[in-house]
């Protein structure tokens, strides 16, 4: 009995432990799988014993799958050489920590941290490696690296000089734009008191220092010079006290800023106030300035009272309203409503009254302007009395001018109908004399005459033949003439039909309405891919004719004739161009060609009246393009026309 009663305790005391024991267990066993890093408990042979759950999570495997694998799998496949090496090294360490590569399972690569621990499990020796994923502290590791470099480009990019000095006046740290206008290196500043960078000049400059360490407030807008081997500089400096993290002030902060050139602009700006005092005054127009809120005159210059016929006085610190300038109250509302509208008012033509009672036209414009930073308005009358009687002028000469060209155009259909009719009689007369003296030489072949006489008789029928030849070819030439001037006056006459042109087809219609005289010719005629315009499909096939048969007229008869079409785009206009080898014109000719009835060789045979060129220049100009030409004698020529483009949508 007395046996057992000690046995008892011992039992229970062994079944608390063992509870103890599992109650640590589990707890381990909590904290091992709640714990944030994969953990991972192998063997000497890297076989893995124990994983926890963030293992999974990190890795992508399930437990099982862990335990069966090696720890040298969690390695990318070009660092699995290292993990024995690694293993051995840490065994005989104990402990190890190293970064390296990772891979999941399903084989993302990460960047962890690995911290090796030698220990035993189960009574044998093994390893705990805790494996941290990186990819985040990395993130943040670049991100602050980028910023620190953000940092540093905008610093050494700031053009103001920033300096940072400690309280013995030694240079900690500056910037670029502080080591360019002290003309040294940055390496060459750094860790110099200023006493040695600037010996003559420090002095007064860390007065100012010492005064914002001491108060511990910032000293701004400070100004003064700087003599530098190119003159003396003015720089604008602000100083702030530089404190560490438990806020002792250490040192100085300064901004300096080189502002030279303000003041220069400053100097410049005194200046251009006087000459636009001047240049106010010395306006043609009337100016005026006026305040926003009533529209009070501020300021006027000479013509303004030249124009409206007040003083000064009279016009200083009154409105436009007081002097009665309007002559309609609802213009000068058209104008605020304009002005509220869009801010300002550009060349709107109105009437003003003068101080007299006259009223006269203008253009008047307005806008918003700062002057010494107050808002005021600006105002701009022109006084157009002298360009409206122009005006009024020119359109009655453009009147008068229609008129006498439709007087013209009438004066020439009936002087064209007049002149037929004599050129009818004479052509027919001229018929009847060749047949009256065509019988005569047959009456005068049967009859006994001398010889004398029958010879003279011939030469006379000879002579008489030639004149009634040349006065058919008179008539001939004259009714060309009457035709040329019919068909240029009807060319102003006719309304334009304008609409998108493919103009690859009407060159094709003209070559086959031409295709007779490009045969008997022996021309060879190319047409490339032309751009379409918006033109008169009817009038720019006569300017295509009207060039491509002068082509054919003074082709040179030393080389067979080429003739080639080609066009591009220009902005909104499309150009042509005809170009040949014929003749050529020489250059005394170049600019007379376009004028009516001018033939540079007038005594050729087969050359046309002179008007083929002068109706395609109206024709192309009706249009508002342009036609010019190029050309050298014997060579050939090169005719260009520009007529209104199309847009691309618009191509046919």
């Amino acid at each position: 009995m007395k046996k057992d009663a000690n046995k008892s305790p011992r039992a229970a005391e062994l079944r608390r432990l063992a509870k103890e024991r599992l109650k640590s267990d589990k707890q381990y066993r909590t904290l091992f799988d709640s714990a944030g890093d994969a953990i991972f408990i192998y063997d000497a042979k890297g076989r893995i014993l124990a994983a926890n759950t963030m293992a999974g999570k990190q890795y992508g495997y399930t437990k099982s799958e862990l335990m069966s694998m090696t720890v040298g799998l969690l390695a990318i496949p070009e660092q699995r050489i290292h993990v024995k090496e690694r293993l051995a090294r840490m065994m005989k360490q104990g402990r190890l920590k190293f970064e390296t590569m990772h891979q999941r399972k399903d084989g993302t690569l990460f960047p962890v941290e690995v911290n090796s621990l030698r220990i035993t499990w189960n009574g044998r020796a093994a390893v705990m490696d805790i494996c941290r994923d990186l990819t985040e502290q990395l993130k943040l590791t670049e991100e602050l690296r980028r910023e620190h470099d953000e940092l540093r480009v905008i610093f050494d990019s700031n053009p103001t000089m920033i300096f940072f000095k400690d309280t013995k006046n030694r240079m900690i740290r500056i910037n670029r734009a502080f080591a360019v206008a002290a003309n040294m290196t940055q390496e060459a500043i750094l860790g110099k008191t200023a006493s040695e960078l600037y010996p003559h000049q420090d002095e007064h400059y860390w007065e100012n220092d010492k005064q914002v360490m001491v108060a511990g407030q910032p000293k701004t807008g400070i100004i003064e010079p700087l003599q530098t081997p190119d003159g003396i500089k003015w720089l604008q400096t602000d100083k702030v006290p530089y404190r560490d993290k438990n806020g002792r002030i250490t040192g100085v902060i300064g901004f300096s800023l080189d502002v030279t050139e303000r003041k220069k602009m400053e100097d410049a700006l005194r200046e251009s106030e006087q000459l636009f005092y001047t240049a106010f005054h010395a306006f043609p127009d009337a100016v005026a300035l006026s305040s926003t809120k009533e529209g009070r005159f501020i300021e006027i210059n000479t013509a303004f009272i030249n124009t409206l016929g007040y003083t000064r006085d009279e016009i200083v610190g009154h409105t436009s309203v007081e002097l009665n300038i309007w002559e309609l109250p609802e213009e000068r509302e058209r104008m605020l409503q304009a002005f509220t509208r869009d801010n300002r008012v550009v060349n709107m033509e109105t009437h003003m009254c003068r101080k007299s009672g006259v009223i006269f036209p203008v253009l008047f414009s307005a806008e918003f302007i700062t002057i010494k930073g107050n808002p005021a308005i600006l105002t701009v009358a022109r006084d157009i009395s002298v360009i409206k009687k122009f005006e009024e002028n020119r359109e009655r000469l453009n009147q008068e001018l229609s008129r006498t060209n439709q007087d013209l155009e009438t004066l020439i259909r009936i002087a064209s109908h007049d002149l037929r009719s004599p050129l009818v009689n004479i052509q027919g007369f001229n018929q009847l004399l060749n047949k009256a003296c065509d019988a005569i030489i047959r009456i005068m072949a049967g009859a006994a005459l001398p010889d004398e006489t029958r010879q003279a008789l011939v030469a006379s029928h000879e002579k008489a033949k030639k004149s009634m030849r040349f006065i058919n070819a008179g008539v001939e030439k004259m009714n060309g003439l009457i035709n040329a001037l019919l068909h240029l006056s009807r060319l102003g006459r006719a309304p334009l039909v304008l609409q998108p042109l493919d103009m690859n087809d009407l060159l094709h219609a003209v070559m086959e309405a031409m295709a007779f005289q490009i045969r008997t010719a022996a021309a060879e005629i190319t047409v490339d891919n032309l751009p379409g315009c918006r033109a008169d499909a009817a009038l720019v096939n006569q300017v295509f004719s009207n060039l491509l048969d002068n082509a054919v007229k003074y082709r040179d008869g030393a080389r067979s004739l080429r003739v080639r079409v080609w066009g591009r785009q220009e902005d909104a206009r499309a150009v042509y161009c005809v170009e040949d080898n014929g003749m050529g014109v020489a250059p005394e000719h170049q600019s007379k060609i376009w004028n009516l009835f001018y033939r540079p060789n007038p005594q050729e045979k087969g050359i046309g009246e002179g008007i083929g060129l002068p109706a395609v220049q109206r024709i192309v100009e009706r249009h508002g393009g342009k036609v010019w030409m190029e050309s050298e004698l014997g060579k050939g020529s090169r005719f260009f026309l520009a007529l209104p483009g199309v847009a691309k949508e618009e191509q046919p």
